[in-house]
């Protein structure tokens, strides 16, 4: 049956994904093949169920991201950084449509596990930082929303987080390449810091949120960065076009996969694949992507 295809090919994923999260944070690069092919011979196969039950599976074990088709070739990377981050945006908790007011994202998990790790790394090259209760760089060292939670005004690991000052952000971010956290040539370890704190320390200002989740899209110009506390060279040119744009794009997706080895993976499920043998071009730029994705996109 089609139950019983999909369960032998799920338990196949789940082996292949295992490989991404053998040993503690930060990872490296794992060896295992990190793109799977999965193919139906006719329409209602039973795939998007298949990955829906995969996505039930790895809940809060990968940050699960499910990608339909671009239209466009010359806006790929737009177009899947912006389906991320729609992704991301979804409860850390069940498959629901959209957050509750309150409720945390899979981001805000994302963003905790990011910069705990940052900040636990923080204290242990500057001790003078370092909280006097070491109970509270095991909790940030922890998994986010379980052991503490930025959000929460009453948590006392929140509370040494948020009394850490903007420099001392920085700082963590100039370790990240010594945590297997290389980003990409451009790419400020401070400004994602920043904007992953702004975004996971008050899950009720929609509006902050809503401006962080621009800046990841690659959708914030150099006149809408003050709200965030980033420099002019931390945003897009105000007439940036749309090959600029699509590039920046690229730069956040591989920027994001990096960071992902401080928490946990990511599982990119691109589904409706057929669409793109409709034109060349649409063809060319998805192999592009897709090889960019294998060949330098870790944690996923």
């Amino acid at each position: 049956t089609i139950d019983e295809l999909n369960g032998r090919v799920i338990r196949g994923l789940q082996r292949e994904f295992a490989v991404l999260t053998e040993g503690a944070v930060p990872r490296s690069r794992p060896t295992s093949p990190q793109i799977q092919f999965i193919a139906s011979p006719d329409p209602g196969y039973g795939k998007s169920h298949l990955l829906g039950r995969l996505f039930q599976v790895l809940e809060r074990q990968a940050t699960r991201i499910y990608v339909t088709p671009f239209t466009d070739p010359s806006n790929s990377w737009s177009s899947v950084l912006s389906r991320i981050i729609q992704e991301m945006s979804l409860p850390e908790n069940g498959n629901a449509a959209q957050c509750l007011p309150g409720e945390p994202s899979q981001l805000d998990a994302f963003a905790q596990g990011i910069l705990g790790q940052a900040f636990a790394a923080l204290a242990g090259t500057k001790p003078m930082i370092a909280p006097k209760n070491p109970a509270i760089l095991e909790a940030i060292r922890g998994r986010p929303l379980d052991t503490w939670d930025l959000a929460d005004p009453e948590n006392h690991a929140a509370a040494w987080v948020r009394g850490l000052t903007g420099r001392e952000l920085a700082e963590a971010g100039a370790l990240l390449p010594s945590l297997n956290s290389e980003l990409q040539p451009g790419s400020s370890a401070a400004a994602w810091l920043k904007v992953l704190f702004f975004y996971a320390i008050d899950r009720e200002n929609t509006l902050r949120r809503g401006a962080c989740l621009e800046w990841m899209e690659a959708k914030v110009h150099r006149s809408d960065i003050a709200d965030l506390g980033l420099s002019p060279a931390d945003a897009l040119d105000d007439d940036a076009d749309r090959s600029r744009r699509n590039e920046e794009a690229r730069a956040r997706v591989l920027d994001l996969c990096s960071l992902a080895g401080l928490f946990r993976p990511f599982v990119i499920a691109f589904d409706q694949t057929e669409t793109y043998g409709q034109k060349p071009e649409l063809a060319n730029a998805f192999g592009n992507l897709m090889a960019d994705l294998f060949h330098e996109a870790p944690n996923q």
